[in-house]
């Protein structure tokens, strides 16, 4: 799993746009997880802020990350406009 693209993104929805958010995190999660390339991906909503979304994500490598981001649905996401800002932060498997 060493060669892996493992990242956990750290979401902030928009004032007022986190349930519209919510809605449509779980389609997005099982289209995402049907891709080749894709190890796991899956969402968890902040206990303490409920503003704020955790996406835990792998992917086999940098060109099946690169397809994801490209796909219409991950673009049609993106482009609701309920996000404020994401965090990235890339990871590896320490053992």
């Amino acid at each position: 799993m060493s060669d892996y693209i493992a990242m956990t993104a750290v979401i902030e929805a928009r004032t007022g746009c986190a349930e519209a958010l919510e809605k449509q995190l779980p389609e997005f999660e099982k289209v995402t997880n049907d891709e080749p390339g894709c190890v796991e991906f899956r969402f968890f909503k902040a206990a303490e802020k409920p503003n704020q979304f955790i996406l835990w994500e792998i992917f086999t490598s940098q060109e099946s990350l690169a397809t994801h981001m490209n796909a219409d649905y991950t673009k049609d996401l993106f482009a609701l406009d309920l996000i404020q800002s994401t965090q990235v932060i890339k990871h590896s498997k320490v053992i």
